[in-house]
């Protein structure tokens, strides 16, 4: 099993044991609840400079799409705390690298894993429906971009274990007691991005990771 892998089980056995001791205090009390959300939408990858050993460039990104999940806890109806994994994908529009000449085609995908705090409130008169804003710290396990042309090889890039950060502003829908529908606007920046390439020893490439992403989800207390 890679370290990627090795962390990522870690961290979700860690939390599925948070979830069955806080499942224990929340049968003695309401104040705790427990929560499942499967989530997935749309993202856009804001336009990039692109540096390195091959020169300074920029790259363009077409919309692309998230799927992940995410589990949690509900703490007085006010605050929520959950841990959340990401898989993100976009295609290239177009990119110039310098030593690598010009692309208008390839692909950008990433694996994260955040931890989100949140503060949800009722704007609205109707109880089912409240909105919840926070902040997120990221640890993104494996970024991946791959450069196309046709008629030649690809050209790949690979990063791991960076650092970023989110905002989250979103509504919860929940009609019945356990179940409920969520939407939410994302934006996220990751640091110090530098891929070493997969296909051209010793090359290296640094660029922005900025996402604006449109999330919907579908979820259970439990």
């Amino acid at each position: 099993m890679s370290k990627t892998s090795e962390t990522t089980w870690v961290l979700v056995s860690a939390l599925v044991v948070s979830l069955g001791l806080a499942s224990r205090v929340e049968a003695q009390t309401r104040a705790v609840r427990p929560y499942l959300t499967v989530q997935g939408g749309g993202n856009v990858l804001l336009p990039t400079d692109v540096g390195g050993t091959l020169g300074e460039g920029d790259a363009r990104f077409t919309a692309g799409w998230d799927a992940g999940g995410a589990i949690g806890l509900r703490f007085f109806e006010r605050w929520r705390l959950e841990a959340e994994l990401t898989y993100r994908t976009t295609k290239l529009r177009d990119a110039n690298v310098p030593e690598l000449g010009a692309f208008g085609a390839g692909g950008f995908s990433s694996l994260s894993i955040a931890v989100n705090a949140l503060a949800q409130f009722q704007p609205f008169e109707r109880d089912q429906v409240r909105m919840f804003v926070g902040f997120g710290a990221v640890w993104i396990q494996e970024i991946d971009v791959d450069f196309h042309r046709e008629g030649e090889a690809e050209v790949s890039f690979e990063d791991f274990s960076r650092p970023g950060f989110q905002s989250i502003v979103g509504l919860r829908y929940q009609p019945v007691e356990r179940f409920f529908l969520e939407g939410s606007v994302r934006v996220l920046r990751a640091f110090d991005v530098d891929l070493t390439s997969s296909t051209r020893e010793g090359e290296r490439l640094d660029l922005g990771y900025d996402v604006v992403a449109l999330t919907l989800g579908v979820g259970v207390e439990i």
